[in-house]
């Protein structure tokens, strides 16, 4: 069991016993009294809550969460190369696992007008299908996924950031290896971010 959900569990039954209500301010889980049930339910719920962390722009107007045990790191200059040649710029890029296990998460901005001609025109995996309208949660994306020819292709997705073309990509791992997309672990990753994804209300966009 993990500390947060033991401190969870202590706090309560303290609570119970001094006479007030257990969650207080402050407490994830808030109920007037903690049936068994309840307190079963709420402890899975801690259990399985990924710790994340939040990139936010102020400047572009939005953020959106990826997991913690993702790090930042140094942009590799093949994928450098790969934003420069579409004139995007890189806004984060975080990985996680080494080698063959690594996966990252890259988020650009590219400030071409967000169309559906232009994401297909400038990042069709196969250099002419049209992409696919995906929605997570309360926001809509372009989406391509595997391309042809036996190749490992990326999960990209595209938003209409105030009229710009936001991109999410997620790359690897690739399990098992040869895979022509990511793992099914990188797959509940990505809807967890993309979910995550919200607007600001302030943008400079500089």
């Amino acid at each position: 069991m993990s500390r947060s959900v033991h401190h969870f569990i202590h706090s309560q039954v303290s609570a119970e016993r001094r006479g007030r209500e257990p969650g207080a301010p402050g407490r994830t889980c808030r109920m007037k009294s903690v049936p068994a049930i309840s307190l079963l339910l709420c402890i899975a719920v801690m259990a399985q809550m990924p710790a994340t962390k939040t990139y936010s722009s102020d400047n572009f107007g939005f953020e959106l969460a990826y997991p913690a045990s993702y790090r930042k790191t140094h942009l590799p200059s093949r994928i450098a190369q790969w934003a420069f040649y579409r004139g995007a710029r890189s806004l984060l890029y975080v990985s996680s696992g080494t080698g063959q296990e690594t996966g990252s998460i890259h988020v650009l901005l590219d400030k071409r007008r967000f169309t559906e001609a232009n994401v297909q025109s400038n990042y069709a995996h196969t250099g002419w299908e049209k992409p696919q309208e995906v929605r997570v949660g309360k926001n809509m994306f372009y989406y391509y996924g595997p391309g042809g020819g036996g190749v490992s292709y990326p999960d990209d997705y595209f938003y209409n950031l105030t009229g710009q073309i936001l991109v999410i990509s997620f790359d690897g791992p690739y399990e098992p290896i040869g895979a022509r997309s990511p793992s099914e672990k990188t797959k509940l990753i990505e809807s967890k971010v993309l979910e995550s994804l919200r607007l600001l209300k302030t943008a400079t966009n500089e």
